[in-house]
């Protein structure tokens, strides 16, 4: 037996969805493959059609434009459009990778993969590129980059005490856990 009072306490345990940004997706089975099939077709003519307005985000080189990277919400909507490429469209390929490499550093993921919060703390819900999307959609202009991550991280750091608060704790460490956040506040 244990002298801490809480060691012998039972904890709940939650069990989190998958965040849209991981593999809920990706096992996804359609009911009608001939219809899928078919809108997929009908999409590859149409964007293959489509690629050659891609060229003017590009400069003289044919690497895409260093200006770009500063615009966050035309950064996503060519992130978005470069994974509904086709075989064949480089210019999307070229496209696809310089969206993610500047989108990536822009969302911080590797601050966030190394807080290891996957191993140490399981049941915190993994939503910074979601939440990094919510800042970015209301303070998107180019001065705002250092904003944005700040804003981000605070948002992980509420969500992450949240899920804790929701699914760790125990009535008693709860009200401590209240008391000294309302001590902060004061």
């Amino acid at each position: 037996m244990s002298s801490h009072p809480l060691a012998e306490v039972k904890r709940p345990a939650v069990s989190f969805p998958p965040s849209i940004w991981e593999d809920r997706f990706i096992n996804y089975t359609p009911d009608d493959e001939k219809q899928v099939e078919d809108l997929k077709e009908e999409v590859r003519r149409e964007l293959m059609a489509a690629a050659d307005t891609f060229k003017k985000f590009t400069d003289e080189n044919g690497s895409f434009k260093e200006c770009l990277i500063n615009d966050v919400r035309g950064m996503v909507g060519l992130y978005e459009a470069a994974n509904l490429r086709v075989e064949g469209e480089d210019i999307l390929d070229e496209a696809l990778a310089f969206t993610t490499t500047h989108l990536k550093s822009l969302f911080g993921e590797m601050w966030w993969k190394d807080l290891d919060f996957s191993s140490k703390l399981p049941f915190v819900q993994g939503r910074a590129a979601e939440l990094y999307l919510w800042i970015a959609a209301t303070c998107f202009e180019p001065q705002y980059s250092y904003a944005r991550r700040i804003q981000t991280r605070l948002l992980v750091l509420v969500t992450v005490i949240n899920d804790i608060y929701d699914s760790y704790d125990t009535v008693k460490e709860l009200q401590l856990f209240k008391e000294a956040i309302d001590r902060v506040g004061q």
